[in-house]
């Protein structure tokens, strides 16, 4: 099982590893979420002066680095204690909302996107279509915000330090 490489035990041993990954984590997810969120808001009317064209380049670029930080440092956790995760409906939640804020972005980028040349510039709205997206996307990822904190906090629990032989061996 993936749990029990080398890796992950080392991890669980050297408790400030994972303290590092976690807080990558959760740096970069607030990178992704504050990118997000700022052109989010742009589409939704906020700060119209600004052109999206311009925003979307900063903002799709941190969001895309800063996804990638998340995903990676993510796939780590999950591999200290996967089957926990597996068993946990939240994470399952998670996943799915993560699912659904890809698809949720890919509708945008695939419908009105295309013609943010016309309804992004300066001082213009942008179609109801969009703002419906830009809706769902804060909501979906603010979501999938809450969930994370809410495992990070509330199911913290020893078997995220110790693989599960560890753990049979110390509750015996």
């Amino acid at each position: 099982a993936a749990t029990q490489l080398p890796l992950y035990d080392w991890a669980r041993q050297h408790q400030f590893v994972t303290a590092a990954i976690e807080g990558a984590h959760l740096a970069s997810s607030a990178f992704f979420l504050g990118a997000i969120a700022l052109l989010d808001l742009r589409v939704l009317g906020v700060g119209r002066q600004l052109v999206v064209a311009r925003l979307a380049r900063l903002t799709l670029s941190l969001a895309l680095a800063a996804f990638v930080l998340v995903a990676l440092t993510g796939l780590f956790m999950f591999g200290l204690s996967a089957p926990k995760w597996l068993a946990t409906p939240e994470f399952a939640l998670k996943m799915t909302l993560i699912a659904i804020g890809g698809s949720n972005a890919a509708a945008l980028h695939l419908t009105a996107w295309r013609r943010r040349d016309i309804w992004g510039a300066a001082g213009m709205r942008a179609p109801r279509s969009a703002r419906l997206l830009a809706a769902a996307s804060l909501t979906i990822w603010l979501g999938v915000a809450i969930l994370g904190r809410y495992l990070g906090y509330a199911l913290l629990t020893p078997d995220r330090l110790y693989s599960e032989q560890e753990l049979e061996q110390l509750l015996a």
